[in-house]
């Protein structure tokens, strides 16, 4: 299958064009195609990757080539350089088509990657047991669960919400004839404290019986209830705990 019709990473294939165009001195491949060989990291790094990349860093390029799990070569220099090579099972001098199978590595966490499968299984069985509610336990009865709630039908909410109104202007009126019979006793009490001290005209003071006081009859005494008071004047002779008065009646 021809490599145009399947996507292929964005960095393989730089790498790709970096083996095939730049000069030999820099970035190569190996005599039988397996294998990529830089001769010189620190000057392929300060004069090739700008071309292709935003940095001028080897190590910066060598981890992407480890994350695409390009592999390091071991080598023996017998000349004292310092040149490098990696190979990849599908990255080979006339493969191009085989560019796409080249996968950035699968993140995986250092605990589970250092964890035997079987212990991995056995680890995750126990923790879904534990997640288990109790009613799936096997061998253990269902707890039971709440009672549930009682559905009340459209007529009996409508009847609920009637009664609550008429408890409410129930409360309402209450609480008007409470204050009304407030305002009635506060009434009562301040025309109590402020009620006239009748006093007998002297005019009537022919039936005095020697008590200082003149005896009315029924009929006088209705009159002088059903007519204003007249103002008073003192009368001669008339014996006070602190002065003697006299009093007359004053025609109104």
């Amino acid at each position: 299958m021809a490599d145009g019709l399947l996507p292929v990473a964005s960095f393989v294939r730089t790498v790709w064009t970096m083996v095939t165009n730049e000069e030999e001195t820099l970035i190569a491949w190996s005599p039988d195609g397996e294998r990529i060989v830089i001769a010189d990291p620190p000057r392929f790094a300060a004069e090739v990757c700008p071309r292709y990349f935003r940095h001028n860093k080897w190590t910066s390029f060598a981890r992407l080539l480890n994350m695409y799990e390009f592999h390091k070569c071991p080598i023996n220099p017998v000349d004292g350089s310092n040149r490098i090579e990696f190979r990849h099972a599908h990255f080979r001098r006339g493969a191009e088509g085989e560019l796409h199978r080249i996968e950035r590595k699968k993140w995986t966490p250092k605990s589970e990657a250092k964890t035997p499968p079987q212990k991995r299984a056995r680890a995750e069985a126990k923790a879904n047991n534990k997640a288990a509610p109790e009613s799936e336990v096997p061998g253990r009865a269902p707890l039971p669960g709440p009672p549930p709630l009682p559905e009340l039908a459209e007529p009996d909410v409508v009847a609920w919400k009637s009664r609550c109104a008429e408890l409410e202007l129930q409360v309402d009126m209450l609480r008007k004839e409470n204050e009304r019979l407030n305002a009635e006793l506060a009434a009562r009490d301040a025309s109590a404290w402020c009620a006239p001290t009748f006093v007998r005209p002297a005019a009537a003071a022919a039936g005095d019986d020697g008590d200082g006081v003149p005896e009315l009859d029924s009929a006088t005494f209705m009159q002088m209830m059903t007519t204003p008071f007249s103002c008073f004047t003192p009368r001669a002779g008339a014996e006070s705990p602190v002065t003697e008065m006299d009093f007359e009646s004053a025609s109104v």
